[in-house]
């Protein structure tokens, strides 16, 4: 091999031993980006059920009134 052909296997090999995880690095995150999103979700689902209860009430009113 010539010395040109030997550099970027040794580069590759270099980059992948220093990308790794040293053994002091800090644990990831418990949140994730998505949190924030979800708990909107969450909410949002809360905020259905009560309209919809809502306007179940106000059709079981009419059927009453119309009776």
């Amino acid at each position: 091999m010539t010395p040109l052909r030997a550099v970027p296997p040794l580069m590759l090999l270099a980059a992948l031993c220093g990308c790794g995880p040293g053994p002091n690095s800090p644990a990831p995150p418990a949140k994730s980006a998505f949190d924030a999103q979800l708990k909107a979700m969450e909410k949002a689902k809360g905020v259905e059920q009560v309209q919809e209860a809502g306007a179940e009430a106000k059709r079981q009113a009419i059927e009453e009134q119309t009776k």
